[in-house]
C-alpha cells in the first residue's frame, strides 16, 4: 500500500485579491487480492480572501476501485464528492463514474456510464450517460 500527504500554505499579498490559502490533501491507494486496486483520499482547502467575502471551505472526498475480476474483463469506479460553503452561495458536487471492458481475441465490448450532481446556491444540475461499444478488429 500507499500514502501520500501534501500540505501548502499560500500567502498572497497583492493589491487586486489577497488572500491566504491552506490546502491538505491524502491520499492512500492499495491492492486488494492482487486483483484489485482501491484508492481513498480527501482534501481540504480554505482561503479567506480579504476583500470579499466570497471564501472558499471545501471538502472533497474521492473512491476509485479498480481491477481486473476474470481474465479478458477490467473496470474501474470512481466517485467524487465536493462540498464549499465559504462563499455567499453554498456550492456541491457528486459524481460517479464506471467503466467496464472485456476482450476475447480481436473482439471487444466497452461500457462507460457517468452520473453527476451539481448544486451552486438554489441552481441544481444533473448529468447522466450511458454508452456501450462492440468492436471486432479486421
Amino acid at each position: 500500500w500507499s500514502m501520500s500527504a501534501h500540505y501548502r500554505y499560500l500567502n498572497t499579498d497583492e493589491e487586486i485579491s489577497p488572500h491566504v490559502s491552506n490546502s491538505l490533501d491524502l491520499t492512500l491507494s492499495t491492492s486488494i487480492g492482487g486483483r484489485l486496486g482501491l484508492t481513498i483520499g480527501a482534501s481540504l482547502i480554505e482561503t479567506d480572501y480579504e476583500n470579499t467575502s466570497e471564501d472558499i471551505d471545501q471538502f472533497s472526498g474521492r473512491l476509485g476501485l479498480s481491477g481486473r475480476p476474470f481474465r479478458g474483463g477490467q473496470f474501474s469506479y470512481d466517485a467524487m464528492y465536493l462540498s464549499d460553503m465559504g462563499g455567499t452561495l453554498s456550492r456541491s458536487f457528486i459524481k460517479h463514474r464506471l467503466n467496464f471492458q472485456w476482450g476475447y481475441r480481436l473482439f471487444r465490448i466497452t461500457l462507460r456510464a457517468h452520473y453527476s450532481d451539481e448544486s451552486l446556491g438554489v441552481s441544481d444540475r444533473a448529468d447522466r450517460y450511458v454508452g456501450i461499444e462492440a468492436m471486432r478488429v479486421f
